[in-house]
């Protein structure tokens, strides 16, 4: 059975590299030039880096992935915020190692919860701050990063 006789239902986009030295570019350009030919009207494919090997594909690869996706990303409404200002948060230390404290002060109403995003924004630790000011965070357990605080 060829796995390339069908038609995608919603928007698809093939992303490689030319000079890619383990995955021959051929698949995409045949796969595209059937699925093409079936009909489908949302299937593109990207050479993000004609003359990159397997490896130096990888992060051009990852990025115009990133940029498809947010394409079709819908953020919700919110109904309440708290805007924080520099002297309402206090973390430290910084650089951290293996922990860090937040302080929150007493005065910000409906602030209870801290999100821990990677460089991709993901969240990899959420922290609920309870009626007290100060909560601690500790992520020992997880490799080096940079984070942003939600």
């Amino acid at each position: 059975m060829d796995v390339c006789y069908w038609v995608p239902e919603f928007p698809l986009k093939m992303i490689y590299c030319t000079g890619d030295d383990q995955v021959t570019y051929r698949n995409t350009i045949y796969t595209d030039s059937l699925m093409n030919a079936e009909g489908a009207q949302n299937v593109t494919k990207n050479d993000v880096y004609s003359a990159g090997t397997h490896s130096q594909c990888v992060f051009p690869a990852f990025l115009k992935m990133l940029e498809f996706f947010s394409g079709y990303q819908e953020i919700g409404t919110t109904t309440a915020t708290t805007e924080l200002q520099a002297n309402d948060i206090r973390i430290y230390p910084v650089p951290a190692k293996d922990y860090i404290d937040i302080e929150v002060e007493n005065n910000i109403s409906g602030f209870n919860l801290i999100n821990l995003l990677n460089q991709l924004g993901q969240v990899i630790q959420k922290y609920k701050v309870a009626n007290s000011k100060e909560m601690f965070g500790y992520f020992n357990h997880m490799p080096e990063f940079i984070f942003t605080i939600q």
